[in-house]
């Protein structure tokens, strides 16, 4: 199974689409003035808003940065691992306790 995308008359894109050996869309059916690009698909589907310049893929719209890692300091994250070590010691006193009354 191959992919593309199929974009509109401004080179936008419309749809993310599944393809076969013989360039058919699946589950899809091409609107008047749309077309298939399958270059570079995968680059096109991780774009804010991907537009097809006629040789490659621009984003007009990147995606906003996710801060992945907020501004904790080492204190605060020996502090959160010491809480949940302490809750994950009172879940197995009390799975222990659970256990040794039956």
């Amino acid at each position: 199974m191959l992919f593309g995308i199929v974009i509109n008359e401004q080179g936008y894109k419309v749809a993310f689409v599944c393809v076969d050996e013989r360039d058919n869309i699946l589950h899809y059916t091409l609107k008047e003035n749309e077309q298939l690009i399958k270059d570079d698909w995968q680059i096109a589907n991780a774009m804010g808003k991907p537009h097809w310049t006629g040789t490659e893929w621009e984003d007009e719209e990147p995606p906003e940065q996710i801060d992945i890692c907020p501004s904790h300091t080492l204190d605060d994250l020996v502090a959160d691992a010491n809480e949940t070590r302490s809750r994950l010691d009172t879940v197995e006193n009390v799975i222990l306790d659970l256990l040794l009354k039956n």
